[in-house]
């Protein structure tokens, strides 16, 4: 395919084809740039085929054989991952052979956590009934020793009451699988044979409490998502009601305080309403939530069509199918052989198509796509009123319109990058034509559909240039005891692109599970301020020209925020005080404020402010000790007094923002 793509490429490149497309792409309609680039003659040859990795049972049977030959148990639980990946769950019994036996070698090595999630997994497998090879026998003594091993882990782990009850359905199967046998006039089973396979239930049944090690064995790495300050937005879905939009034409639309807002408060959190996985990360961590997979407390759960991509749970496989996997699955491959494109970007543009193109669709039924792939694509009136959206009428993150109306700055893109994208969305649109004949038998997607579906592909890739989000975990640094972020994937947040930037912002995001991102005042926002994110440049790391350069070369602006107007940089001034009345900054050496006359009492603020600095230096010994909770009350006490009493622009309250943001970080997602 890159050879097609590459001759495509070069064809369109031709002066004489490049001018007209270089006429059509500074239009910005994007339904007129496909419609030019369709009509090179080299893409009648690109013909869509399956390319991914499918699975295998030799294969899975050689790392079986592999894993039987290894001593060490975390060798052999690699190979049996291999296996349980390899192995097609739908016509064979290599894959509960594979998955039984990483069951019994994390329990061996004491993962009880482990053994338990895939016992979990285990049963729900047994459950769906999809073995044609295996005969009830062989399925009832799987699902009674799968049965022995997770209420042995549950007696270990503390849930006692959990592991009874499990008990009791064990005793049931015990008995139902006595008299089966007998029922089919097979061997006699003597009382002995039937009390060893009853001991591992009535044990558990006949103790009076458990010798646990800990009581929190469930949910204790769920990680709660914060509420927003003060009551919901009325009209902004994700947003608390300190905050409103706004529109100029300056900034464009964008996000104010409507009271003062304190460090610390939670003002939006937003979900996207499509994301992807970086392919670094693909072995990593769960595609659908992005759950890190290296801890001691997870498995990798394979998909059952592909060896490629990870889940943590059976939830997040199944959601993650009937949501966009099933849509790519078969053509996964594709979307990380084009180099010429940031990783994952092709794959969050075409699950943005999917999201739409199959909005509300009931598979088995429909036979026409949905309704809004045509709405928003070959429709110019839906364009002229997109940004009425969230000032005239409720904005909903998970709602299309919001996507349709982030900016593209399609217009200002450079040609050659735009006929790029053109390429890649003619050819995710021939991907999804090719995977719609296997998955929606009524629905017969024609050249018409396909133009519209690129159409849409090649307006979210304009989308995710100017407003795609970074998914990160943070990793701890166990030398400098840092939290440090790692990208992990990216998204679309309908909410959060509503925020413009500043080198100096007063906001931060973080990352949660399911790709939910919070966002969160660092410093104290007065009634009336705009919400300004960072899109990357920050005055502490870059000077003023680097950071005009990126974001003028990446999102066509010019920046002229606070810290580019009043050309912060390191080191900054000494702690200029703040006159209690007025706000206004007092000039050094001042007794009173020249503003409105206030007195300044320096020697008493300045005692004040030191002691608070004391217990900040006690805060970041808290945090060096891995107690960022202990750590949080102290830095926003001492926040909301530097608020009250110094300059923005201090060292004091650059250091003070910083350690916030390294307590945030450790309640988000992380990996250690």
């Amino acid at each position: 395919m890159n050879s097609y793509f590459d001759t495509a490429y070069r064809s369109a490149t031709e002066r004489k084809f490049f001018e007209k497309f270089v006429d059509q792409s500074k239009s910005g309609n994007a339904n007129k740039v496909i419609e030019i680039v369709r009509e090179i003659p080299e893409l009648r040859n690109w013909t869509i085929k399956e390319s991914y990795r499918p699975k295998c049972d030799k294969e899975a049977k050689k790392f079986l054989i592999q894993s039987a030959q290894t001593v060490k148990h975390d060798e052999k639980i690699f190979r049996l991952t291999k296996a349980v990946f390899a192995a097609n769950i739908n016509n064979s019994t290599v894959f509960l052979d594979a998955l039984m036996d990483r069951i019994r070698c994390f329990f061996a090595a004491e993962y009880f956590k482990k053994c338990l999630m895939d016992c979990q997994h285990m049963s729900s497998v047994l459950n769906e009934k999809i073995f044609p090879n295996l005969n009830e026998r062989d399925h009832q003594i799987l699902k009674m020793e799968c049965l022995s091993y997770e209420i042995r882990c549950l007696k270990i782990l503390g849930d006692t009451e959990k592991a009874k009850i499990l008990a009791r359905e064990g005793i049931r199967e015990a008995k139902h699988f006595f008299q089966s046998i007998e029922q089919q006039g097979g061997e006699q089973i003597s009382d002995e044979k039937k009390l060893e396979k009853l001991s591992p239930f009535l044990g558990v049944l006949n103790e009076k409490y458990s010798h646990s090690r800990t009581s929190d064995a469930q949910n204790d790495d769920q990680i709660a998502i914060p509420r927003v300050l003060g009551k919901q937005n009325e009209k902004l879905q994700s947003c608390s009601d300190a905050v409103a939009l706004q529109y100029d034409q300056t900034r464009g639309r964008h996000l104010v305080a409507t009271r003062n807002i304190k460090t610390g408060s939670v003002l939006l959190v937003d979900e996207p309403f499509a994301w992807s996985t970086d392919e670094a990360m693909l072995e990593k961590n769960c595609l659908h939530c992005h759950k890190s997979l290296k801890s001691t407390e997870t498995v990798k759960i394979p998909c059952r069509n592909c060896q490629t991509v990870n889940y943590c749970s059976e939830e997040c496989r199944i959601e993650s199918w009937e949501k966009y996997h099933r849509w790519e699955c078969t053509v996964f491959d594709y979307f990380y052989s084009m180099k010429e494109i940031q990783s994952s970007r092709l794959l969050l543009a075409y699950r943005a198509t999917v999201m739409l193109a199959t909005r509300n669709m009931d598979i088995e039924k429909d036979d026409k796509l949905s309704a809004d792939l045509k709405k928003y694509h070959s429709d110019n009136d839906i364009n002229k009123k997109r940004l009425e959206i969230g000032l005239n009428k409720e904005y909903d993150p998970m709602d299309y319109s919001t996507v349709y109306s982030l900016e593209t700055n399609s217009k200002d893109i450079d040609p050659k990058v735009n006929l790029m994208h053109a390429l890649h969305s003619i050819l995710l649109a021939k991907c999804f034509r090719y995977v719609s004949t296997k998955i929606l038998p009524k629905i017969e997607i024609g050249d018409d559909e396909e133009h519209i579906l690129a159409s849409a592909t090649l307006r979210h890739l304009q989308a995710i240039n100017s407003n795609a989000y970074e998914i990160v975990e943070n990793v701890l640094d166990k030398g400098t005891k840092v939290w440090e972020p790692k990208t992990v994937g990216g998204a679309i947040y309908a909410t959060v692109s509503l925020t413009n930037h500043s080198c100096y912002p007063n906001v931060v995001r973080h990352s949660y599970p399911r790709g939910k991102v919070v966002v969160r005042a660092i410093r104290f926002i007065p009634k009336g301020t705009e919400i300004l994110d960072c899109y990357g440049p920050h005055f502490l790391r870059d000077i003023k020209s680097e950071r005009h350069n990126y974001l003028f070369k990446k999102y066509n602006f010019n920046c002229n925020c606070e810290a580019c107007s009043k050309n912060l940089s390191l080191p900054l001034s000494d702690l200029l005080y703040k006159c209690k009345k007025c706000v206004q900054i007092c000039e050094k050496l001042k007794n009173s404020c020249t503003k409105c006359a206030t007195r300044v009492d320096r020697a008493k603020t300045s005692k004040i402010v030191t002691e608070s600095v004391r217990h900040r230096l006690i805060a970041i010994q808290n945090m060096l000790d891995g107690n960022h909770m202990a750590a949080l009350p102290i830095l926003l006490h001492h926040a909301e007094l530097l608020d009250k009493t110094i300059s923005d622009y201090s060292m004091e309250a650059v250091r003070t923002q910083q350690a916030l943001i390294q307590c945030f970080n450790s309640v988000g997602c992380t990996s250690k």
